[in-house]
């Protein structure tokens, strides 16, 4: 396990709000083993994350009821040393598409912001030069050689 998550981090790889991460550690605490730090926060270890995607899948993608989903959760195989193995396999894949997918949303996070950045610039500079352009009619002063008739053309029609 890299780090425990807490409810936010967990409620965004699994796509669904804080509430339901709540809601679903209350509902189904018997078979997670979500740790608190001091101040009561939960934590989730990868165990956790996997688990609460199978409660997901159970409830969202096959309709089953709570009760359903508990009922099928308390169902115990009998010990089978190849459902061992892939079960560790399977917590261990897991605990690599977590981090994978907590990587990508941090990624994803800072594109947007840089995107959202050259954004306000770009618009901001086109409003000096809009600003700056009204102010030279105002003053009768002509326009700089470096903008042609295209470049009214556009604005013209940008303006529209």
């Amino acid at each position: 396990m890299e780090k425990p998550y807490s409810v936010g981090e967990v409620a965004k790889l699994l796509g669904v709000p804080n509430s339901t991460i709540t809601y679903w550690s209350d509902t189904f605490a018997n078979f997670l083993r979500i740790s608190r730090t001091p101040g009561g926060a939960r934590r989730y270890d990868d165990h956790d994350v996997a688990q609460l995607r199978y409660i997901q899948q159970l409830l969202h993608d096959e309709g089953k009821s709570v009760r359903q989903a508990l009922h099928e959760l308390s169902i115990v195989p009998a010990a089978d040393p190849r459902l061992e193995a892939i079960e560790k396999k399977i917590d261990k894949l897991t605990e690599v598409m977590v981090r994978l997918n907590l990587e990508n949303a941090a990624k994803i996070e800072t594109l947007t912001d840089e995107v959202r950045q050259l954004r306000d610039k770009y618009f901001n500079e086109r409003k000096l030069t809009l600003i700056q352009r009204f102010q030279r009619f105002l003053l009768g002063e002509p326009e700089p050689e470096h903008q042609g008739k295209q470049q009214l053309i556009e604005d013209k029609n940008n303006t529209i």
